[in-house]
């Protein structure tokens, strides 16, 4: 039961933070094309909010995995497990793409303005942070109901 819990958990955290991505790669979308977005301000910034606060945890995790090979003990196992990953990926990727290439100082400067400079990289960021975030879900939904 402790296992379908956290679980159970780590899945609400990964929607809640792929809602955040999906919100500010839309805000960030209708920014570059110069089209006026619907969306209240306190949505994005909560938006903002919720994936810094992810990201600063998940920074501390790949730095850890990085210097020593390990995660943090004590952390969220699962959000542990997304952060190796996070470093399969960067290690096996043929092709760099801005997440895998940027620091993550770099990726929260971008999140929290809207430079209209920037604004490919972040788009381009949210895809790859979106697609990691999701396939971690995918998981945690197979443990939970099975392979469906």
């Amino acid at each position: 039961m402790k296992n379908d819990w956290m679980t159970t958990s780590s899945f609400e955290r990964m929607h809640e933070v792929i809602s955040a991505i999906n919100v500010l790669s839309i805000h960030a979308k209708l920014v570059k094309a110069k089209v006026i977005d619907p969306t209240d301000q306190a949505d994005i910034q909560r938006a903002r909010d919720r994936l810094l606060t992810f990201l600063g945890r998940f920074q501390v995790l790949i730095q850890n995995a990085e210097q020593g090979g390990a995660t943090v003990v004590g952390a969220d196992p699962r959000l542990g497990e997304l952060a190796l990953r996070f470093l399969s990926h960067k290690r096996r990727l043929s092709h760099r793409t801005p997440l895998y290439e940027m620091s993550f100082d770099r990726l929260r400067e971008l999140i929290k303005v809207d430079n209209s400079e920037s604004l490919p990289d972040l788009i381009s960021c949210l895809r790859d942070l979106r697609s990691l975030v999701e396939q971690h879900a995918y998981a945690d939904v197979v443990d939970l109901l099975g392979d469906v």
